[in-house]
């Protein structure tokens, strides 16, 4: 099967507040939490794939003042966290939200564990709360909510199940990357030619993002530093050069 250009943007691009494995930790955790009858939260357990482990450790998460790590990630979707939102899901992070969860934190109510074994995304959320306990997966995708379970039973009619709609992107975006992978260097620069005013928008505010967290991250040095340390090299070589 051949796709084009708007099937790729359509499948592999969306839009995340903040990097997209802590993103996803705490989507699990806000699905997770939306089960309870109650809000009050006991403690949080995490189980994850060595990718999302290593991807999500020591990344900052927007909102927060620098704070970072998949546990503050759990933490921040549990009390604060609106599932609906998919990958926007910490939107409605406040410093109230935040404070809390530090608190939560300090408290040590919060465990990852990582799946050493573990093939492919994989986030599996334990919450307890007084004597219920819910659980959601997310696999595959980091928007794949593919499980949620209250006190033992599974739950089959929430809206934040992937459903039909979301296994059929799966299977597509495997089929779309295997198809990808074959194509020559020539072939892949042609799909250019398919992109309409539509896609270069779409493009365009992709663009506008992107630009914004680098300007962020040159202004306030949060990550790695890596825009920074390209930044002091340039005007180094621009002094010699003078």
């Amino acid at each position: 099967m051949a796709y084009t250009v708007k099937d790729i943007l359509r499948l592999e691009v969306a839009p995340a507040l903040g990097c997209t494995e802590p993103v996803a930790t705490a989507l699990g955790a806000a699905a997770a939490v939306s089960l309870l009858p109650g809000k009050e939260i006991d403690s949080i357990e995490i189980w994850v794939d060595p990718n999302i482990y290593k991807n999500g450790l020591a990344v900052l998460i927007p909102g927060t003042g620098g704070l970072s790590g998949l546990d503050t990630a759990a933490a921040l979707g549990a009390l604060g966290g609106n599932p609906t939102l998919r990958l926007e899901v910490l939107d409605p992070t406040d410093e109230d939200v935040v404070a809390r969860a530090k608190e939560f934190l300090s408290a040590d109510k919060v465990t990852v564990n990582l799946l050493p074994d573990q093939r492919g995304l994989y986030i599996k959320t334990l919450i307890r709360s007084g004597s219920n306990t819910a659980e959601s997966v997310i696999r595959d995708v980091h928007d794949n909510i593919d499980k949620l379970v209250l006190n033992g039973s599974d739950i089959t009619d929430s809206p934040l199940l992937a459903g039909e709609k979301n296994e059929e992107r799966k299977g597509s975006l495997a089929e779309l990357e295997s198809w990808l992978k074959g194509l020559s260097l020539e072939r892949l620069l042609a799909l250019i030619d398919d992109l309409d005013a539509e896609d270069m928008e779409f493009l365009d505010e992709g663009i506008r993002f992107n630009m914004r967290l680098a300007e962020y991250g040159l202004k306030h040095g949060p990550g790695l530093g890596v825009g920074k340390t390209l930044e002091r090299l340039v005007r180094k070589n621009s002094s010699r050069g003078t």
